[in-house]
């Protein structure tokens, strides 16, 4: 009794190997790929980036008034942009149009 295997086929060895090396590739690029998504961290973006990316909103969006409100003002809002040299308009980072640095809207967060 002889329990050695059969001879392998030419067409058999050439799928089998071919089927491996198609496993391997696929494994390789799948690798590659996890370690691009991961390999570069998102920046965190700074308040002044943060700003550009807020979209701006209409004074009634925000409720804005041009008055103080529980003494808060504009002026001491993180949104505020004060005037230009040479201009005595105010604006905001989020707000469109002109604003009074004594004014107010429901977006008030105070300047740290």
């Amino acid at each position: 009794m002889s329990f050695a295997p059969p001879p392998l086929r030419r067409r058999q060895f050439l799928t089998s190997t071919a089927a491996t090396t198609i496993a391997s590739a696929a494994s390789a690029a799948a690798l590659q790929t996890a370690k691009a998504a991961t390999a570069t961290p998102t920046p965190t973006p700074t308040a002044a980036q943060l700003r550009t990316m807020v979209p701006t909103l209409s004074k009634a969006a925000v409720g804005y008034i041009d008055m103080p409100h529980d003494g808060d003002v504009c002026g001491a809002c993180i949104w505020f942009k004060p005037p230009s040299p040479g201009t005595t308009i105010s604006h905001c980072h989020l707000v469109a149009g002109p604003i009074s640095a004594a004014g107010w809207c429901q977006a008030w967060m105070r300047r740290s």
